[in-house]
């Protein structure tokens, strides 16, 4: 579970034109059986109603051997996803699995759930604009570099790729 001392300090680099997630406030919300608010990975893979998490983690083998190669210094990730929704259930653990695999570091892994009404529970995340979920959005060096709107075009590794590579 997110302490708050280690809230704020999760959420750093994002400066300039991009959305700013230096403004974050307040913890999580669980609302049996939904979490809001910015969660980390701990609390997908071990909540007990989260069961669809660590199938889809393990079922999704994602193809990295592009990606090794490719320089993910000063890459940082805003997952917007509703623990509730079908598409979220489904990508967001790949896209976990795939960030994982590259050895990103939790830090630069920033993971807000949504309510039903994809609104947030911080003053600022109206300016991130997301409209459905799972919204995966790619920052580089604070500027936004693209964006995966409730699926990748074919797999989330190409699209990480297309963004990061075009980026460099």
């Amino acid at each position: 579970m997110i302490r708050s001392a280690k809230f704020v300090s999760l959420f750093f680099l994002f400066t300039g034109c991009a959305p700013n997630l230096n403004t974050l406030e307040g913890e999580y919300v669980f609302n049996d059986p939904y979490f809001f608010g910015i969660i980390d990975q701990d609390v997908l893979k071990n909540h007990q109603n989260y069961k669809w998490f660590d199938k889809q983690y393990n079922q999704y083998n994602p193809n990295i051997e592009k990606l090794s190669k490719t320089n993910l210094e000063n890459i940082d990730i805003a997952i917007f996803m509703g623990t509730w929704c079908h598409d979220s259930k489904r990508e967001v653990p790949r896209a976990i699995k795939l960030f994982n695999l590259l050895a990103l570091e939790n830090e630069r892994i920033k993971i807000v759930a949504l309510n039903k009404q994809k609104k947030g529970y911080f003053k600022n995340y109206k300016s991130f604009n997301i409209k459905r979920t799972p919204t995966i959005i790619f920052f580089k060096n604070g500027k936004e570099i693209g964006r995966i709107i409730e699926r990748p075009s074919g797999l989330i590794e190409e699209d990480f790729f297309q963004f990061v590579d075009k980026n460099k």
